[in-house]
């Protein structure tokens, strides 16, 4: 008999696992007050219509790991770790960076051509600050 298991693994908890266990935002960048990504899409270096979206990190809560999924539907085992390179930026004290990340997913039997380009705006305070 099949069991119908709803809390089966999947990426999407996957990434909630990674995300409860990764340190909080705060705890790496004690300073920060904010940070918006501005995120969009491009195939083959050409933007992809309607795909600019802006997150808003909810600092005082927020894990310190930028995972983003890949936007092609059809993608298996893509997506996009800025983790690193935003971390560097943070704790740096960057109030203005950007940079991109090539998708490594695959489509069928050919890898996939997103690109997620980001631009990041952070503002930090004293670190004194009550959350």
């Amino acid at each position: 008999m099949m069991r119908n298991n709803r809390f089966a693994k999947t990426p999407r908890t996957d990434r909630w696992r990674r995300e409860d266990s990764a340190p909080r935002l705060l705890d790496e960048v004690p300073k920060l007050k904010t940070l918006v990504l501005s995120l969009r899409d491009m195939r083959s270096s050409h933007p992809i219509a309607g795909s600019e979206r802006k997150q808003h990190v909810v600092v005082s809560r927020a894990a310190g790991l930028f995972e983003i999924a890949c936007a092609e539907p059809r993608c298996e085992e893509g997506g996009h770790d800025l983790t690193r390179e935003i971390l560097d930026h943070l704790r740096s004290g960057k109030t203005e960076f950007s940079g991109e990340s090539e998708c490594r997913g695959m489509l069928v039997n050919t890898g996939c051509t997103r690109v997620l380009q980001y631009v990041a705006n952070a503002t930090y305070g004293n670190g004194t600050e009550k959350v």
